[in-house]
């Protein structure tokens, strides 16, 4: 994910000393986005996981 993006997220979300990482399987689709509640992040699968 990190290669695809790399040009549009900044480059806090590609160090290592970012606070949170998610690794997806690149091969999914996925629609990610942040929850109603405090500090969530909502992941749905196309695939169903």
């Amino acid at each position: 994910m990190a290669s695809v993006h790399a040009g549009v997220l900044p480059k806090y979300f590609n160090s290592e000393w970012s606070v949170e990482q998610f690794h997806l399987i690149e091969a999914k689709p996925y629609i990610v986005a942040f929850g109603l509640q405090k500090n969530t992040v909502v992941i749905l699968g196309m695939d169903g996981s």
